[in-house]
């Protein structure tokens, strides 16, 4: 067991902005988007954790969030500085964006997947979100995106 200081953020997305039904996979794909572009390494280590708010499940919102749970405050700051002035249709407003802390631990959130020191998914409850993660992952490594058949891992050719 470590004596290192855990880290909550939660990111709130707006349920009814983002693509439906699987408005959870639509967060994902936001969320690994914006960190894959800047440093990947960010979610090393790190527990990701999703699902309805409390108000939500309430009948008082139509919001989800995804928290990451990680002992590198740094990256936090890092994943805050991405997401703080994000424009991605789906982000709620800056002003209710995050969750820190006890706030976050305090929404009813289920462990979706586990990210250990390499940068890889070494645990996930839903293989839909590794499906995203490996398709964010093949698309920052294609510079002109997925193939565009839809076979993101074939090489794309000249036309």
């Amino acid at each position: 067991m470590t004596d290192s200081p855990t880290y909550v953020l939660g990111i709130v997305f707006d349920i009814d902005s983002l693509e439906k039904p699987f408005y959870g996979l639509a967060a994902y794909r936001i969320l690994f988007r914006k960190i894959f572009a800047a440093d990947r390494e960010l979610l090393a280590n790190s527990l990701l954790r999703d699902g309805d708010t409390s108000a939500t499940l309430s009948g008082n919102a139509r919001d989800c969030v995804i928290s990451i749970e990680t002992c590198n405050g740094r990256a936090l700051e890092r994943i805050i500085a991405l997401f703080e002035d994000a424009p991605d249709q789906g982000l709620k407003p800056k002003d209710c964006r995050f969750l820190f802390g006890q706030d976050a631990a305090r929404e009813p959130l289920v462990l979706a997947a586990r990210v250990n020191d390499l940068c890889v998914i070494d645990w996930c409850d839903n293989s839909d979100i590794v499906h995203v993660w490996n398709v964010e992952t093949t698309a920052m490594q294609n510079p002109s995106g997925a193939a565009s058949d839809g076979e993101a891992g074939r090489q794309r050719k000249p036309q």
